[in-house]
């Protein structure tokens, strides 16, 4: 394992996709909660097929809360189907960035949090002994959009109390990984800000450890009309929040000389590829002025985010998916 610092390694990334609503399904326990969001298996064909075309960041979306006995145990089957996904992948010679995702414990309360440090610490500490012994192309992601789950303001929280336990859930996680034997005491660690993501309240409050190996994360699906939406937008002409959004970023991460990455961002397909690409370009354009690294959200749906064909990990659109690479 090289003992480099992140930014140094974020330098080799070309461009990255998320293997999505897989593992990361959060329906039932057991080894068929992977196909229960109704994408199939993940195969090592589809793997190779997105490698093949230029991406080299795959992250794996792992939801655990599922796969927990009353002692907060890994169920054994679970942990081995885990880590055969992150070998397809890692075995290649690829980045795999490996995370808990939709986990049930997480209420970002002070009520709630030593519950929640106790069942994240523990989730943790099994998953370093497991994968200690990988290289610097295993990153560790602790939390994936931490936030007061069924609030009203859920998804608009400007609550320091949330912002605040996110900080401490944050400081767990890069405590226990540091102690977890084997390489994690250098491994390159991704931190979480409230439910992913970037605005002037949420980013002045993010606390960053004085660690040379620590990158922090957000997820962007702005402009909402356009990315997200459900019945959105076909055409990209606003770039007031996106841009507003990279000013952040700059703000209180990148002039702090700490690395960033955008490991969510994408939008939906409304048969509107030409759009989809200019979208891109322009989002490109703001990641590279300020070398920040980004990662497709894909959820394995034709109509929506998918880029890939899970069955054979053949590209939807060649297009998209050359931009994206290029």
């Amino acid at each position: 394992m090289r003992n480099i610092s992140s930014a140094e390694l974020l330098k080799e990334w070309t461009a990255g996709w998320n293997v999505g609503n897989s593992l990361d399904a959060c329906k039932c326990g057991g080894l068929e909660s992977e196909e229960s969001w109704h994408n199939p298996k993940v195969t090592q064909k589809l793997i190779d097929g997105v490698i093949s075309t230029g991406i080299n960041v795959i992250r794996v979306p792992a939801t655990w809360s599922n796969h927990l006995d009353e002692n907060y145990n890994i169920d054994a089957a679970w942990m081995d189907r885990v880590q055969e996904v992150v070998d397809y992948a890692y075995k290649r010679g690829v980045f795999v960035i490996l995370n808990t995702h939709h986990e049930n414990f997480l209420y970002t309360s002070q009520e709630n949090y030593p519950k929640a440090s106790e069942i994240l610490v523990r989730v943790w500490e099994q998953i370093c002994e497991r994968f200690g012994n990988y290289g610097e192309r295993l990153l560790f992601e602790g939390l994936n959009e931490p936030r007061k789950n069924g609030a009203p303001d859920e998804w608009h929280c400007t609550d320091e109390e949330a912002f605040d336990v996110v900080n401490k859930l944050n400081t767990d996680f890069v405590k226990t990984v540091r102690s977890g034997g084997e390489k994690n005491a250098i491994r390159h660690l991704v931190l979480a800000t409230y439910c992913g993501a970037c605005t002037d309240e949420i980013m002045r409050s993010l606390e960053i450890p004085d660690d040379d190996k620590i990158i922090v994360n957000v997820h962007s699906y702005i402009p909402w009309n356009f990315a997200a939406e459900k019945n959105g937008l076909e055409v990209f002409n606003e770039t007031a929040e996106l841009d507003a959004t990279f000013g952040y970023m700059k703000k209180y991460v990148i002039d702090k000389n700490v690395p960033l990455i955008i490991d969510e961002f994408g939008a939906v397909d409304r048969e509107n590829t030409a759009e989809r690409i200019k979208y891109l370009e322009y989002f490109k354009s703001k990641a590279y002025a300020l070398g920040i690294k980004y990662l497709w959200w894909d959820n394995g749906y034709r109509r929506s985010f998918a880029l890939f064909d899970r069955k054979n990990g053949k590209p939807y659109f060649k297009e998209i998916v050359e931009t994206l690479v290029r």
